[in-house]
């Protein structure tokens, strides 16, 4: 997933109503990979590319709903801090290259 929106946002970004509907299957998925370490990290990954892509687009409010999204439990709140720390990541890797 996370490779997929990598290399074909150019052409899915002008689809805003599709990157919403992408972001919240995404994120209707996150609970069934609690237990699966690497399919949690890599959904994690696409979750926060797609933030960052569209944070100044589609998805404004990218930031206050992950953390949102962690207010709820324990295992909430540990992903929200891994989409953050990936968010982080990337925007770190994307200003320096």
């Amino acid at each position: 997933m996370f490779k997929k929106l990598e290399n074909h946002f150019d052409q899915i970004e002008k689809q805003t109503a599709q990157v919403l509907e992408v972001r919240d299957k995404m994120f209707e998925f996150l609970p069934q990979t609690y237990s699966r370490n690497i399919v949690l990290k890599r959904l994690c990954m696409g979750i926060a590319l797609l933030a960052i892509q569209t944070t100044k687009t589609c998805w404004q409010t990218s930031i206050d709903d992950i953390i949102k999204h962690g207010s709820a439990s324990p295992e909430q709140c540990y992903v929200a801090l891994v989409l953050l720390m990936y968010m982080a990541d990337m925007h770190s890797t994307h200003c320096h290259d």
